[in-house]
């Protein structure tokens, strides 16, 4: 089980991968219905294949360092999963086969017990599992600097700002990587990505440590009916934040 801080206290679990990691994943799943799980890329990365001739540059379907990387933690992602779903169904990860629903969500083809989302930064991959209901997981690293960015005005409600300006200088990175994740991870159980537009609801608080989960809000910061939802997030110790919507 990972050391962290932040507010899933008392429901499911975040974990590393190993043994331990694995026997967190069955408990959670036996005592809450869900569980996340999180590891590092490079335990999982695929054998690499032959080098392929150059190609016509980075524009191209096969070009580009960035793309690449995006590709391998995307497969290492895959391969996380597929074990996962082997250790909480009790069968073998090569019988498990991850497919996508029509909305582009991830899902165990076949096997209709259980949701599953995934997340992948940097050396991080997150896998989230839950027998209740859709869940979304999203990871993101500390050590990305997007406040000043301009994001906040393309993710966050003007209530959210506001909360946001309240903070000390030095907290409000963090704050903004949370609420980021938060809006990530409920889109992605919603199915919905991109097409959920972050400027048309919220969370509060802006910051973890008050010793509750966030809630969602609508644009104005009004609380927002969000019947059996429940939200979270937690800090890894690379630093990551990692975010988790599951509904109940």
């Amino acid at each position: 089980m990972s050391s962290g801080t932040g507010d899933t206290r008392g429901t499911g679990s975040t974990g590393s991968t190993g043994s331990t990691g694995w026997e967190c994943l069955l408990d959670s799943l036996d005592t809450t219905g869900w569980a996340v799980v999180w590891a590092h890329l490079a335990d999982w990365q695929p054998v690499a294949a032959p080098e392929r001739p150059p190609g016509p540059g980075p524009g191209t379907p096969h070009g580009g360092p960035s793309r690449r990387a995006a590709r391998h933690r995307s497969a290492a992602s895959r391969a996380l999963l597929r074990c996962a779903a082997a250790v909480a169904l009790g069968t073998d990860p090569e019988l498990i086969e991850v497919a996508r629903t029509p909305t582009g969500r991830p899902c165990l083809r076949g096997e209709e017990r259980m949701s599953v989302s995934i997340g992948h930064t940097g050396d991080l991959l997150v896998v989230g599992l839950s027998r209740l209901g859709p869940i979304g997981v999203d990871v993101e690293l500390g050590t990305r600097r997007v406040h000043g960015s301009g994001l906040e005005r393309e993710i966050c409600t003007a209530h959210e700002r506001a909360g946001l300006a309240r903070l000390p200088e030095a907290e409000r990175n963090a704050a903004l990587v949370r609420l980021w994740t938060l809006k990530e991870a409920y889109s992605k159980a919603m199915g919905l990505g991109l097409r959920l537009p972050f400027g048309d609801f919220g969370f509060a608080p802006v910051t973890a440590g008050h010793g509750l989960p966030p809630t969602l809000r609508h644009a104005d910061g009004s609380p927002a009916t969000a019947d059996g939802w429940w939200f979270g997030t937690r800090c890894l110790p690379h630093p990551a934040t990692v975010a988790v919507a599951v509904s109940r």
